[in-house]
């Protein structure tokens, strides 16, 4: 649940002082008729309408507790064991111990969900990189009143790399002492669902958060935000209305390794109402306006004025919808749009672009809308083969905000004999922040899976993405911290990254609950920074134990 909720923000490219206000990609499905349906794109207003079916959904019906016990044990070797440079590198097989558990409770009107994994990594030569990592993740869901108060909680503890450029390693799951931190989040956030019968559908929200960095490169940070939304009923069957008021505010101490450092506050208010109004049967318009103002050090220009949206939203079927928008945000024009066209029941194509301002704060919801499991289980992401984390896979962990352009399409295919493929692109560029120089990373991946037969199956995987400073700013260089309060300046670092990565793996299933893998990884790094170059050889042996 923790995962799917970080996917719909994600996806929706929006930041996190609009996630409650947008609607996030979701995956194929079916119609009333039972005919697929495209998936779901992200809304062209600013608000989203709250469903009427929505009103009550937080209760679970089922009692039910389950506990899923599991445990892998691995084998590895590789050519550059200390993710050093060339003249650098230091081989060395290590065996890698993961037990784990899964924990489901429910209840008629609660559910709680635990995910912990423990990691012992044992290294036969190179006694300093032998370490231990905790991985947890919890979400909770309460109906304290029924279908009218709700109680929404959420916990994270997982190791983020600090910077892109410093040492990383094939092995998706590694954590270099130096370049990473061990973060935990932890949010709670009471609601209200309310009805004005059938006219008006009220959610009334407010949301508490803490970051804490356990150990040094990172800023803690706390936050609190407050939500009330406001939609149409199902009184009003020929069009469709919302009313969005947000306030919050996020508080930043300490140190970091790599952005912005010192005491600072981020505030953001954003008021705004839509309306959708269908033009015939497959077309309609969609329009918003508001205010908004955002206080951010971090940001050259700080926004603080009038917004609106104006677009359309076109569904000439149940498997395609286009969407296109256009306005004024951010003190800028912007343009966004996407297509989700479904191919066939198993293959679809999506294709999103937007420009944003993504107000960054160390969570694990920056990089999920590309992940998938490798050979062992492990989620990590296809773009880089680098492993879940709190940080962006690409940019590194910073607390920095920044205005962003991207662009995400996806083609998922659905091939003979149960085969399936996936290609992604993305591409991005960062601006405007003071303390970073400006960035641009685009990327491509590619991953395949096929069974052999019912118990073997193969996976090959490959991305390719380069990424590179431009300019000089009042910014910082990759491994130094900037003050943000004293007005320091540094020369911003200009610098081109070309990372890749292709592996391939075989699954064997000896039984319903177990697994063995067999798997090889090569992943290089080419830097214009001196000691930036990095490339590895990984090949590691597995079993993998459910109960």
């Amino acid at each position: 649940m923790l995962l799917v909720s970080a996917l719909t923000i994600v996806l929706a490219g929006t930041s996190a002082a609009q996630a409650q206000v947008a609607t996030g990609v979701g995956t194929a499905g079916t119609g009333s008729l039972g005919q697929p349906v495209a998936p779901a794109l992200p809304s062209t207003t600013l608000v989203t309408p709250l469903s009427p079916l929505s009103v009550g959904e937080a209760a679970v019906v089922r009692p039910l507790w389950t506990f899923n016990p599991r445990i892998s044990v691995e084998q590895s070797f590789t050519d550059n064991a200390n993710g050093g440079a060339p003249g650098n590198r230091e081989s060395d097989l290590y065996t890698t111990i993961r037990p784990g558990a899964l924990v489901d409770l429910y209840s008629h009107h609660h559910r709680f969900t635990l995910d912990y994994t423990f990691t012992r990594r044992q290294y036969v030569f190179n006694e300093d990189l032998r370490n231990n990592q905790h991985a947890l993740s919890t979400f909770s869901q309460s109906e304290l009143v029924d279908g009218i108060f709700f109680l929404d909680t959420q916990t994270s503890l997982s190791d983020a790399t600090l910077n892109s450029q410093g040492q990383v390693s094939a092995d998706p799951t590694i954590q270099f002492e130096g370049n990473s931190a061990t973060i935990l989040t932890a949010s709670a956030s009471p609601f209200l669902r309310y009805q004005l019968d059938k006219y008006a559908n009220f959610e009334t929200r407010y949301r508490y958060g803490r970051t804490i960095s356990l150990t040094e490169g990172a800023q803690d940070s706390e936050s609190h935000r407050f939500t009330h939304s406001v939609a149409s009923g199902r009184e009003f069957d020929r069009f469709s209305w919302g009313g969005t008021f947000d306030i919050g505010r996020e508080d930043f101490t300490g140190t970091a390794t790599f952005g912005p450092s010192g005491d600072r506050t981020n505030r953001n208010l954003l008021g705004v109402g839509s309306v959708e109004v269908p033009i015939i049967r497959e077309f309609s318009i969609a329009m918003s306006a508001g205010y908004e103002k955002i206080e951010d050090l971090t940001l050259q220009d700080q926004p603080d004025g009038p917004i609106w949206n104006i677009g359309f939203r076109y569904r000439p079927g149940p498997r395609t919808t286009l969407q296109m928008g256009y306005g004024d945000r951010y003190d800028k024009k912007r343009v966004s749009g996407g297509l989700s066209y479904l191919i066939s029941p198993r293959s679809s194509l999506t294709v999103s672009y937007g420009q944003s301002i993504r107000q960054t704060t160390p969570t694990a919801n920056n990089s999920v809308a590309f992940l998938a499991p490798d050979g062992f289980g492990n989620l990590v992401d296809v773009r880089t083969g680098q492993g879940l984390s709190f940080s962006d896979s690409v940019f590194g962990l910073t607390s920095s905000s920044f205005y962003t352009e991207r662009l995400d399409a996806s083609l998922s295919l659905g091939h003979d004999k149960g085969a399936s493929s996936t290609l992604n692109f993305f591409m991005e560029k960062r601006s405007g922040s003071t303390t970073q120089s400006d960035e641009d990373a685009v990327g491509i991946s590619y991953g395949y899976s096929r069974p052999l037969n019912s118990y073997l199956t193969m996976n090959f995987s490959g991305s390719f993405s380069k990424s590179e400073t431009t300019g000089t700013t009042p910014a910082t260089t990759p491994g130094t911290a900037i003050n943000v309060n004293t007005n320091a300046l540094a020369t911003g670092n200009e610098t081109r990254l070309f990372t890749s990565s292709v592996g391939g793996a075989l699954n064997y299933n000896i039984s319903d609950t177990m697994t063995a893998t067999l798997s090889y990884t090569f992943f290089r790094r080419d830097s214009s920074d001196q000691g930036g170059d990095s490339s590895e050889n990984l090949l590691t042996a597995g079993i993998r134990k459910s109960f």
